[in-house]
């Protein structure tokens, strides 16, 4: 029987619950039209597939991002020293694929830096 090498997980609202929104309030203070222009490049195919593959590294994104869209450096700067505050909780809908998950424990998938 072959051995299971890896094992991934969806984990945006299928094992838990994010609200990326009430991350990027903290930074754009009520500015929702800037926001959502934001929003728009963080929801791109581009950007989200290249998170999803994680082939590159998270920093890595952040920085090409910031060269790319550099009116919003300082936003992708703030995404990526905060985006793990955007996990709310357990998904109620799947609380029993979830048991034994605690979210504390997210803050240890931080292991680079920008520099």
């Amino acid at each position: 029987m072959p051995m299971i090498k890896n094992l991934v997980f969806d984990f945006g609202k299928v094992l838990v619950n994010h609200d990326l929104h009430a991350v990027l309030e903290r930074y754009f203070k009520g500015d929702k039209e800037t926001e959502e222009c934001f929003c728009t490049i963080l929801a791109s195919p581009a950007f989200t597939q290249a998170c999803d593959l994680g082939l590159v590294p998270f920093g890595e994104l952040i920085r090409k991002a910031q060269f790319e869209h550099p009116q919003f450096a300082g936003a992708f700067r703030f995404f990526y020293e905060n985006y793990l505050d955007e996990v709310t909780g357990r998904n109620r809908r799947n609380a029993g694929s979830v048991g034994l998950l605690q979210i504390e424990r997210f803050q240890t998938l931080r292991t680079e830096q920008l520099e």
